[in-house]
């Protein structure tokens, strides 16, 4: 239950950062690595959770893993017609039931 709290919360979170985001993108005055690093954040309290070594973390490329492992979830930050942005969304409607 820790878990899905911890993932709970930090959707929320992502959530706020991400909205905040865009509206500071909208007015000009986005700041897009600390966008990303405030998403990142957002990972660690997760992260513990699962049991994942927070002083050897995975690296950028693989911190997509554990999630989709865990909660099915997929989330990264990427770029839409120039502009730094999360894609999130879930694949656990495409796995079969075990």
């Amino acid at each position: 239950m820790r878990q899905v709290s911890a993932y709970a919360q930090a959707l929320r979170r992502v959530r706020e950062v991400t909205e905040e985001y865009y509206r500071q993108t909208i007015l000009g005055g986005s700041d897009p690595n600390g966008f990303k690093n405030q998403i990142k954040a957002q990972a660690g309290p997760v992260l513990a959770t699962i049991g994942v070594d927070l002083q050897n973390p995975p690296p950028d490329e693989e911190l997509e893993k554990p999630f989709d492992t865990h909660f099915g979830a997929r989330i990264m930050i990427g770029r839409t017609a120039g502009y730094m942005d999360l894609h999130m969304g879930t694949g656990s409607l495409m796995r079969p039931a075990q």
